[in-house]
């Protein structure tokens, strides 16, 4: 059974969350004997494959350590993989289990590893995304929900989206989303919405609101939070719906 989403975005790794600084000062602190153990030969392995899943999949979810994940819309669900990683130092499955389909990939050991995952699917289709580190593009999608610890996420003409980064940027264009809710502890967050109406909670020490109005019977929703960075929210030229 995998985690929910709920579940998941509880906690992004389903684990200590004390590994992360330990792997981090590790990384750190044996920088040099990684370099000489990939000159004795275990340099990171790099290779690709591509998955079509099959079945009744109505949502993707996304479960990793580091790498990129881009997702656009496709006729046929599409999944392709670069993998980055030394023999045996990453655990990676997939498989569907009440409506989703779950990819994970998770690194273990000190040496470095990383998985870049492209995903064509339908805009209908919500994905879910859980990155330790990395970057996330999202483009002409519905219904996107993204936790990062470390990196960035990129939007273009998304709809509904629930967004949270502990530490990085968020910059993009929302399409016609109802629901938007952006948060990072430490970073930026640069948007351009529908203009008019929103029910809106903004807060940081640095805005740059334009063409936004703030209501409280408003039908759509917005939160923006970034209270260690600036956060720029501007109205697009044109309000498309989908």
């Amino acid at each position: 059974m995998h985690p929910s989403p709920s579940t998941a975005f509880a906690n992004p790794l389903h684990r200590d969350p004390l590994r992360r600084p330990l792997r981090h000062l590790l990384n750190t602190q044996w920088t040099l004997l990684l370099a000489a153990t990939w000159a004795w030969g275990c340099a990171p392995e790099r290779y690709s494959d591509t998955l079509y899943p099959e079945g009744d999949i109505k949502e993707v979810i996304v479960l990793g350590d580091a790498g990129e994940v881009i997702v656009e819309p496709g006729t046929t669900l599409r999944v392709e993989r670069q993998i980055r990683a030394p023999e045996r130092s990453l655990n990676f499955s997939h498989y569907v289990d009440q409506g989703a389909l779950v990819l994970e990939n998770w690194c273990h050991g000190i040496l470095p590893c990383s998985v870049d995952m492209h995903l064509q699917m339908s805009e209908n289709m919500p994905v879910f995304i859980v990155l330790e580190s990395g970057e996330v593009r999202i483009r002409d999608m519905n219904t996107v929900d993204v936790e990062v610890a470390r990196g960035h996420v990129q939007l273009e003409n998304v709809g509904d989206a629930d967004i949270q980064v502990a530490q990085g940027n968020v910059q993009g264009s929302i399409h016609d989303g109802s629901d938007v809710s952006v948060t990072v502890a430490e970073g930026d967050v640069s948007l351009s919405l529908p203009g008019g109406k929103w029910s809106a909670d903004i807060q940081s020490p640095q805005q740059d609101i334009s063409g936004l109005n703030h209501d409280d019977n408003a039908r759509r929703n917005l939160s923006l939070i970034a209270q260690g960075g600036e956060i720029q929210a501007r109205a697009s030229s044109e309000i498309a719906r989908r």
